[in-house]
Order: structure tokens, then C-alpha cells, then sequence
């Protein structure tokens, strides 16, 4: 039986419990506790952009050529393949002893005739004929802009709302704002 490769488990060091806050000025020294925190977590996060870009750097000029030389290769063998489309009309591919080579559809789009058209060109087109109106899709959606307007100017009101499955909902969150200004720099 083949043995399994042990992972590299990393525990994770305990989280100093936070001082309870008995005043603002206990506050005042936590949003400072905050800043610096955050400072340290953007330093780390520096360091490992550093690094990732680092890899990439390398992995980008170790495979430089190797990646040039597969996408020249591909290059060729669609040439060929060009110059011998006959060979293709039957079976849309041809299996090698490496692989397959050939010629795939891709599935129908539509697209603009030319640079003279543009979508609002063809969508007002489509407008004019008696069968392009078909084609032409209306989404309908909320408005949920409008109807807060509309509650806020007591054209509506809860009860109307809901009567037709809505309501208005408002929650409070806690925010806290750091005065960045105000925080000695730290090395």
C-alpha cells in the first residue's frame, strides 16, 4: 500500500481576548488598537503581493519561450490544415498518432452586418418591421428607487405594500472610523 503524504498542518497561535471598553476614553484607545491592526494586516498583505508577483515574474519568464514555441507550433498545424481543408469536407477532424487535428463549428450567433450598424441602429429597425418586434426583449424589473420615493412622499404606505408582498426595511449597524490623521506612524 503506497503511503499517504502528510500535509503541512499549521495551528493557528490563540487570539489575545480584547480589554472590556468601560469608557470613551477605553474606546478611543481601542480604534487606536483598530488602526494598528489594520496597518499590520496592510503590511502583510504588501509583502505577499510582493511575493505572488515575485512567482509570477518567474513563472512568466521561465515559460516565455516554451509558451511562444507551443502557440508557433499550433500556428502551423492550423495552416496546414488550411491548405488541406479538402481533406476535412467528410470528417470535420483526422485522427494522427498524437492526436486529432480539424475543423469545429462554432454555435450560431448573431452578429452586427457590418461597422455601418450599430444596436441601436438595428433595435430601431427591428422597431419599424412588422416581424423584428418579436425579436426585440423588454425586461421588466422593480423599481425599487421609485417605490421608496413614492414611501418616503407617503403616496404609499405600508399597508398598499403589502398587499402586493413588499415591504420597507431599514436596519441600523455599527460603524467605527478611524481618524488616520490622528495615528502616530508606526516602523
Amino acid at each position: 500500500m503506497p503511503e499517504v503524504a502528510k500535509k503541512d498542518i499549521r495551528v493557528l497561535p490563540d487570539v489575545p481576548q480584547p480589554v472590556p471598553i468601560r469608557s470613551y476614553e477605553d474606546a478611543d484607545q481601542t480604534l487606536l488598537k483598530i488602526a494598528d491592526c489594520e496597518t499590520q494586516l496592510q503590511r502583510a498583505e504588501a509583502e505577499m503581493n510582493e511575493q505572488i508577483q515575485k512567482i509570477r515574474d518567474d513563472y512568466e519568464l521561465n515559460t516565455h519561450v516554451v509558451r511562444a514555441m507551443k502557440a508557433a507550433h499550433e500556428k502551423e498545424l492550423e495552416k496546414f490544415s488550411i491548405m488541406n481543408k479538402s481533406d476535412f469536407e467528410k470528417t470535420r477532424s483526422r485522427e494522427l498518432v498524437h492526436g486529432t487535428i480539424g475543423f469545429r463549428s462554432t454555435p450560431p450567433k448573431v452578429a452586427l452586418l457590418n461597422r455601418k450598424y450599430k444596436m441601436d441602429t438595428v433595435l430601431e429597425l427591428l422597431g419599424r418591421v412588422r416581424w423584428g418586434k418579436d425579436y426585440i426583449r423588454t425586461k421588466e424589473e422593480l423599481s425599487k428607487e421609485q417605490l421608496l420615493a413614492s414611501y418616503a412622499a407617503k403616496e404609499i404606505d405600508d399597508q398598499k405594500l403589502a398587499s402586493v408582498g413588499l415591504k420597507v426595511d431599514q436596519s441600523e449597524e455599527f460603524f467605527s472610523k478611524i481618524k488616520w490623521e490622528e495615528i502616530p506612524e508606526s516602523k
